[in-house]
């Protein structure tokens, strides 16, 4: 089964990829308070330091926590060597450890005052998008809804994939089988009102069951008949007056 197609390359791009700043962009991103500072001292290293203050700049651009290297964000670093550590010419190394990038984000999140997005928020987006669903016909809007959703409570952005099967695709599924469920019976009551006799003698299948004549059934006749049906029951609604 394909994959549901939420977002272009280019708008997968835009809010999944990792941030590239202008020098404006640096300057507002790259930007300590004194909060920030403080905690900024309490990393040993000048490598965890300057980890610290990239991973901090990047939540406060994209609300979510990115994996990098030195050679990737090699300009954002020249620009917080020149601000923060003029003393240091070059960096070739951004490697840290795991419980180090861990604690990190511990503290952004604290410092941000986020949190990030527990089975509780994912059970909590699963029942916004079934709202949702009801409303926009396109998962884009869906999408869109679930990280405005996110921002206003203050959520970290979940994976793509995981918003994609498991809370919207699974949504529109769902509520694909409701809809189909819900017009078989619509269908069903407009047979029922063609005639109680043909009702008694027909299953659900479409079969006719009458055991006592020998005439075949003129299917033709029954479909002409459920379509005026539906017709008058159309046409009733419409002209009935709007209180």
């Amino acid at each position: 089964m394909a994959r549901l197609t939420i977002l272009t390359p280019k708008e997968l791009q835009t809010v999944y990829a990792l941030p590239q700043f202008t020098d404006e962009e640096r300057d507002t991103y790259f930007s300590l308070d004194p909060r920030e500072k403080q905690v900024l001292d309490e990393f040993r290293t000048f490598i965890a330091k300057m980890y610290f203050i990239l991973q901090l700049g990047y939540f406060k651009a994209k609300k979510q926590f990115f994996v990098f290297d030195v050679q990737t964000v090699a300009d954002d670093v020249t620009y917080i060597l020149h601000r923060y550590f003029p003393t240091v010419a070059e960096l070739s190394d951004l490697t840290i450890s795991k419980p180090t990038r861990l604690a990190q984000q511990a503290e952004i999140l604290r410092l941000l005052d986020y949190q990030i997005c527990s089975r509780e928020w994912k059970q909590k987006l699963q029942e916004k998008a079934s709202q949702l669903v009801t409303i926009y016909t396109k998962p884009v809007y869906i999408f869109k809804e679930l990280l405005n959703f996110l921002e206003n409570h203050r959520v970290v952005l979940p994976g793509y994939s995981f918003l994609q099967e498991k809370v919207i695709g699974r949504v529109i599924t769902d509520e694909r089988n409701r809809l189909e469920k819900a017009e078989k019976l619509e269908e069903a009551e407009a047979i029922k009102g063609i005639s109680p006799i043909t009702w008694r003698h027909v299953n659900l299948l479409g079969r006719f069951e009458f055991q006592q004549s020998q005439n075949p059934i003129n299917i033709d006749e029954l479909i002409k008949a459920l379509e005026q049906k539906i017709v008058w029951q159309k046409q009733k609604s419409t002209d009935e007056p709007l209180e």
